[in-house]
């Protein structure tokens, strides 16, 4: 460039200006390559359109998604790339922003040049001169379809069940509140129905696990196939399925429903090429115009109660919920109310069923075993009551009672030298799912202060925490986390009656368990089932392979015990040993078991 001063003669000075002027434009230019190969290299998508939304530039990274050159959309419009799956909202959205010149910012879908679709983040700025008219659209995208996939897949874990595909029981409740307002607010009828599958223990039992699956799978499609899209499906446990019919004209349309289904269910299928066939029964409860009172817990105890009702009258059938079955409503809630009276006064008893380690033959725990001492009805077992206790929310206050009593029972052991020096005692606590019902909070909070007591007494931690196998259908890192806090206290955790239920070994790869207890039903069929013996075989060679050892409950004979030790069962409970005894008994066990050692 000349060097020329600003006061110089004419022509100095005009070619001073003209010489600044030349520089300012290189700069510009300068910036104006920078800024392009910013935006063309940026990860994010860049689309530029004209103030008429005709396209004029994109950059590298909208090349490389959308498949598209610039030359093949230049001058097009942005809806070329928009996808069936966009919303009318987001159209409109659009719409508005063209004609009010407004930014805004959503989500939307679009395809690519081979048609696939795929969901973004979308900014959209307008950009406009110093008078206030528009010069070009920017369009900005975020692919977020990993987002949006690990969004669907956690609803999925929280609401779905893992087995059917159905609506599990956390979504059932909270939309059959919505669905009850909905209900009452339009003068409907909102109908539940409780459908239990007859015979699928049976199928369960002589197929298999898998054969009982897919049967489940199955009749959840059907359900699904027979009712319309607004009413809800869902699996309450195990073979109990939930239909919830909202919005309902008349009691007629719900008993053409609930016949359809029956119909449905009852046609022959095929399950790994076995033709199958089975019924249901199906319990209904109504919530109707005049009664506004009903409630979500209300309505599936009537249902179950319903149900229960046509299974005992021979099943394959529908049976309403009538206050003639208020009867027995009235002895569950009677039985509930003597149940906290009996916690209260210490009417309850712990037996202990001996534990024994099959490689030393000793007594190494037990399992604590409640009993109800009635005043009027003499020793009650539990199959008289705990079921009351878990319909009615009762088992909470009765569960924390029984882990209270056996903690309390095995520090006194372990402070009388009663099992010596023996540190694998343990005593074994049943815990059932409607206990967990607040989140584990209740259990979780005894647990520490037990834990915390322990290490007061320097004592190890002997407690064993027995989980239903059904427990594991809830298969969620929320159900896994709760399992890790008792892990990490220092209490082990064992799944009761496994095979009973409808999870598979690999379930038990993703949750933290120490043992693993057959049910009693594969062990007393051992001598003359030629199916049980391979069945229970696999169940504790894939335990082992996991590193998780195996307990067999209802062991009975000498045949039940040489073959389970020759399988390389780690530990048997069951009347070929003893059946459950009081505390005073089982302590006398113990001490002949000493004189014997001796």
């Amino acid at each position: 460039m000349f060097d020329y001063k600003k006061n110089d003669d004419e022509m100095g000075s005009l070619i001073y200006r003209l010489n600044s002027l030349v520089e300012k434009n290189l700069e510009f230019a300068n910036n104006l390559y920078l800024f392009e190969e910013v935006f063309l290299h940026l990860k994010q998508m860049i689309l530029i359109s004209d103030k008429n939304n005709n396209i004029v530039f994109i950059n590298k990274e909208f090349e490389k998604t959308y498949g598209f050159s610039l030359a093949e959309v230049k001058g097009r419009s942005l809806e070329v790339f928009k996808s069936a799956k966009t919303e009318v909202n987001e159209n409109k959205t659009l719409w508005i922003s063209l004609t009010q010149q407004k930014s805004f910012q959503t989500t939307t879908w679009h395809k690519n040049k081979l048609g696939k679709k795929f969901p973004l983040d979308l900014n959209f700025i307008v950009l406009k001169n110093s008078s206030g008219s528009v010069i070009n659209y920017i369009s900005i995208f975020s692919d977020i379809s990993e987002q949006v996939e690990n969004e669907k897949k956690s609803w999925q874990q929280s609401n779905l069940d893992n087995l059917t595909g159905l609506y599990n029981r956390q979504y059932l409740i909270k939309t059959l509140n919505k669905d009850l307002e909905t209900a009452k607010r339009n003068k409907l009828l909102l109908a539940l129905l409780v459908i239990d599958v007859d015979g699928f223990k049976l199928i369960n039992d002589l197929q298999g696990h898998d054969a009982g699956d897919k049967l489940l799978v199955h009749v959840a499609k059907l359900l699904q196939a027979n009712v319309r899209e607004t009413d809800t499906v869902s699996r309450l446990s195990g073979d109990e399925l939930v239909v919830v019919l909202s919005s309902v004209a008349n009691i007629y349309d719900v008993k053409k429903v609930s016949s359809e289904l029956l119909s449905a269910i009852t046609v022959p299928i095929l399950i790994n090429d076995i033709e199958t066939s089975v019924s249901a029964s199906i319990g209904i409860a109504v919530c109707s115009v005049d009664n506004a009172n009903c409630s979500v817990d209300g309505l599936i105890r009537q249902a179950d109660v319903a149900v229960h009702k046509a299974k005992s009258l021979g099943k394959n059938r529908v049976d309403f919920y009538e206050q003639s079955m208020q009867k027995d409503m009235a002895n569950i809630v009677n039985i509930h109310k003597e149940l906290l009276r009996a916690i209260k006064n210490d009417e309850l008893r712990l037996y202990y069923q001996p534990v024994i380690e099959v490689s030393s033959g000793l007594i190494t725990g037990a399992e604590a075993l409640v009993r109800w001492q009635h005043p009027k009805k003499g020793l009650l077992f539990p199959d008289s009551f705990i079921v009351i206790a878990e319909e009615m929310g009762s088992i909470v206050q009765l569960g924390k009672w029984v882990i209270d009593k056996s903690h309390r029972q095995g520090v006194e052991w372990k402070e009388s030298a009663l099992f010596g020096e023996n540190k694998k005692f343990q005593i074994n606590i049943n815990v059932s799912p409607q206990q967990c019902s607040d989140n584990f909070k209740t259990i979780l909070e005894q647990l520490v202060e037990i834990k915390e007591q322990n290490e007061l007494l320097g004592m190890d931690d002997f407690l064993q925490i027995e989980v239903t196998e059904s427990m594991l259908f809830n298969d969620s890192e929320n159900l896994i986390n709760k399992f890790n806090e008792i892990r990490g206290l220092g209490f082990k955790l064992l799944i009761d009656d496994f095979g009973t239920g409808y999870s598979s070994l690999s379930y038990l790869k993703k949750f933290p368990i120490n043992k693993l207890k057959i049910d009693r039903s594969f062990i007393k069929d051992l001598e003359t089932d030629k199916e049980s013996r391979p069945l229970v075989e696999a169940i504790i060679s894939m335990s082992h392979a996991l590193k998780i050892e195996v307990v067999a409950e209802g062991v009975e004979t000498q045949y039940h015990k040489d073959l389970l030790t020759n399988l390389n069962c780690e530990y048997m409970q069951g009347y070929f040993y003893s059946k459950a005894v009081p505390a005073k008994e089982f302590e006398k066990m113990i001490l002949d078991q000493k004189i014997k050692e001796k």
